[in-house]
């Protein structure tokens, strides 16, 4: 997979920052044939994980790792946990000071709005601003709580960021599913924050893949 990024200063509920867009850069394939996943999976719910399937044919979403942030009536959301951008963090937030000696990185959250700048991070508790998507692991996309990373909160010390999200129409979600594109499988904080996000696909798929049939 190819990958290009290009930075660029954005204006977030009126926090400025820079960011990568990640714009994926791969041939569609012509033909499309089914993933074998087709039987009774965990149940989409916030919090758990989908997993593409082997032959997953959309190049945005192919060998990727979502986890749920939001599902309802109105549609679901998620963001992409196993595709670092290698954008480090003090170049694509400049504006927060204390990012500038952070090791981390940006990671392409989804193709849906890819401007947008969302964070996971590993708490005991809820904090203002944040939600809580799973044990120990809570989401916000509110400009102060992003702003707060530089005001010794401890935030930056346990966190993610992302650029983008994706997102599914009411029902859009549960036909792929059906039509065999993700394997739904609980979600684990842990895993969100694994060191090496790149190996988290390989991982669950070779765990979960076969069970559901």
């Amino acid at each position: 997979m190819n990958q290009k990024g290009t930075l660029r200063r954005l204006d977030v509920d009126g926090l400025t920052v820079s960011i990568c867009v990640v714009v994926i850069a791969l041939t569609l394939c012509i033909s499309y044939q089914p993933a074998k996943a087709s039987g009774i999976q965990h149940p989409v719910e916030q919090g758990v994980f989908l997993v593409a399937t082997r032959d997953l044919a959309d190049p945005r979403f192919r060998h990727s790792v979502i986890l749920v942030t939001d599902y309802g009536k109105d549609g679901t959301a998620g963001l992409i946990i196993n595709r670092p951008t290698n954008i480090s963090l003090s170049e694509a937030l400049p504006s927060i000071r204390s990012l500038k000696s952070h090791a981390g990185e940006l990671f392409f959250g989804g193709p849906v709005q890819p401007s947008s700048v969302s964070i996971l991070t590993a708490l005991d508790s809820e904090r203002r601003g944040m939600k809580r998507v799973l044990d120990g692991v809570f989401f916000s996309i509110n400009a102060d709580t992003i702003r707060g990373l530089g005001s010794g909160s401890g935030i930056e010390n346990s966190m993610r960021v992302y650029a983008g999200y994706a997102g599914w129409r009411p029902g859009q979600l549960e036909n792929e599913i059906s039509r065999g594109d993700w394997l739904v499988v609980p979600g684990n904080g842990t895993l969100v924050f694994q060191e090496d996000a790149s190996k988290l696909w390989r991982n669950l798929i070779t765990t979960w893949d076969g069970l559901w049939l």
